[in-house]
């Protein structure tokens, strides 16, 4: 996870949710989202794919869309036009929550990923990030954003704590 995360926070947001109630040394990741690459041809650098992640303990409580929503808002202020996400089948929860956000399915491709001891369908979803009709921009690497402006597109969530996260 840690080369995941470092790879990936020169240019796109990594979010974090924690529980923001407990003592700051204990504080127990409930959740993270972050965007990267959708593809490696140039023409697709203003898509992403994006990923949400809510641990089982803290699912309901509007944390994925919290995660989501402040993604979203940073991805927008970066220039990115438009997000994908794969959602591995079976899965109603995650599905519920990429609709609940306005992703629309788009296909499905069959036997596509491999866990648990089975191959299973991986079902794809889009939705525009920002305004899909603007003038194509070369995105903002993430580390240029000010911080102040990511801050704001933080904003607070549900009785929890987002942040943009650093390497491990």
């Amino acid at each position: 996870m840690r080369a995941r995360i470092a790879e990936k926070l020169p240019t796109y947001p990594w979010l974090v949710y924690d529980d923001a109630d407990a003592p700051h040394d204990s504080r127990a990741v409930l959740g993270y989202a972050y965007a990267g690459r959708w593809r490696d041809r140039a023409a697709y650098r203003r898509s992403v794919e994006v990923t949400a992640y809510v641990d089982d303990s803290a699912r309901g409580r509007g944390i994925g869309r919290a995660l989501y929503e402040a993604l979203f808002r940073i991805l927008e202020m970066q220039g990115f036009r438009r997000a994908f996400a794969g959602v591995t089948l079976p899965n109603d929860a995650s599905i519920a929550l990429h609709r609940a956000v306005g992703f629309v399915a788009v296909g499905i491709f069959h036997e596509a990923g491999y866990k648990y001891g089975a191959w299973h369908d991986v079902e794809w979803y889009e939705r525009a990030v920002g305004d899909t009709h603007a003038t194509a921009v070369e995105p903002t690497p993430l580390a240029q954003l000010a911080p102040n402006a990511i801050t704001d597109a933080i904003g607070s969530g549900p009785s929890g704590y987002v942040s943009a996260s650093s390497p491990l």
